[in-house]
C-alpha cells in the first residue's frame, strides 16, 4: 500500500471580502519624547527626579537607561494605544528590555511594564 498523490489545480479561496475590508491592523508610529507629552508626564512622574538623569536622548535611573527616541508607538483599532521605550540595563549585555505604556482609550494610562528578551550566543 503506498501513498498517492493527487495534483491540485485551480483552487479557488473564497474570502469575505466585507470581513477583509472590516479587519483593521494596529497603527506603528516611531515618535520622540517631544511628540509625546503626555507620555513623558506619565513617565517622569514615576521616575524620582532626585534618582535620575536626563539627556536629550536618555533618561537614566539607577542601572537602566530609557532611550527617548524611536519610541514605539502602537494604535489599536478601538483607540488603546500604547508606546515602547528601549531599555538599556547596566551588566546586561544579552538581554533586550522594553518599558511598555499602555493607554486606555479614553487616554487614562494603565499599570506600565517590562517585557524581556534573553538572547541566545549566535544572537549576540
Amino acid at each position: 500500500m503506498g501513498c498517492e498523490q493527487e495534483p491540485v489545480n485551480n483552487i479557488l479561496v473564497n474570502t469575505d471580502e466585507d470581513l477583509v475590508n472590516d479587519l483593521e491592523c494596529p497603527t506603528l508610529n516611531y515618535v520622540t519624547d517631544l511628540d509625546i507629552p503626555d507620555v513623558m508626564g506619565e513617565l517622569t512622574a514615576r521616575v524620582p527626579a532626585e534618582q535620575s538623569k536626563r539627556t536629550t536622548s536618555k533618561m537614566k535611573y539607577n542601572n537602566v537607561g530609557i532611550y527617548l527616541k524611536d519610541i514605539k508607538e502602537v494604535i489599536a483599532e478601538g483607540g488603546e494605544s500604547s508606546y515602547s521605550f528601549a531599555l538599556e540595563v547596566k551588566d546586561q549585555p544579552n538581554h533586550i528590555y522594553n518599558l511598555i505604556m499602555p493607554k486606555n482609550s479614553g487616554g487614562k494610562f494603565k499599570e506600565p511594564y517590562i517585557i524581556g528578551y534573553e538572547l541566545t550566543p549566535e544572537y549576540v
